[in-house]
């Protein structure tokens, strides 16, 4: 009860107002509001020992957790938005094992059936590969793009050399002229005449 109360303390406000607006239902049908809402346990649901199938309570859940769920749904970023935005953070090895598992669900659990050049599409679309780069992959695989398999290894490939360069420190001489000779830096303007 007092975690409940240290928690709601700790917002401010319209995640406070949130808070002190949550409506969470009682086991009677009536709500709870505010701080009752708060403080309120999870009820489980309880079922007709007779027909199992009739519902005699239904489950209502913790405070808390109902709390979570507004602020969430207030300030959180959806499921969708969380995963495209972590899709944007990627490596392209990494987005490639992503894009594949995404795949075999979408087959698994919707039975959906692609050809080659709708995967060479769909995968080659949000690679975040520059133009230029898918261009130069589809004259490699002579503009058939039913040779998915061939332009995604070779873009694998690619990328991996890529990351490999970009990580390389050069330690190059960078070292030139100066910008101001040393009697720049000494002359008697700086000195204003003080010294």
């Amino acid at each position: 009860m007092v975690l409940m109360s240290v928690l709601a303390g700790r917002l401010h406000g319209r995640a406070g107002r949130i808070a002190l607006q949550l409506r969470v239902p009682r086991p009677d049908g009536a709500y709870d509001q505010g701080d009752a809402a708060l403080v309120r346990l999870a009820v489980d649901e309880v079922r007709d020992p007779i027909n199992p199938n009739q519902i005699l309570q239904a489950h209502v859940p913790p405070g808390v957790q109902c709390l979570c769920n507004a602020l969430r749904d207030a300030f959180g970023q959806s499921d969708q938005d969380m995963a495209s935005s972590s899709l944007d953070k990627m490596s392209f090895q990494e987005y490639a094992v992503e894009w594949d598992m995404r795949l075999e669900e979408a087959a698994d659990r919707a039975g959906l059936q692609i050809n080659e050049v709708a995967k060479f599409y769909l995968f080659f679309k949000s690679s975040s590969l520059p133009a230029k780069m898918i261009d130069d992959l589809k004259m490699q695989i002579g503009g058939n793009l039913n040779r998915f398999a061939d332009a995604r290894s070779l873009a694998l490939r690619l990328s991996d050399k890529n990351d490999a360069q970009s990580d390389v420190f050069y330690n190059e001489d960078y070292y030139q002229e100066p910008m101001y000779a040393d009697e720049d830096w000494y002359s008697q303007d700086w000195y204003d005449g003080l010294y």
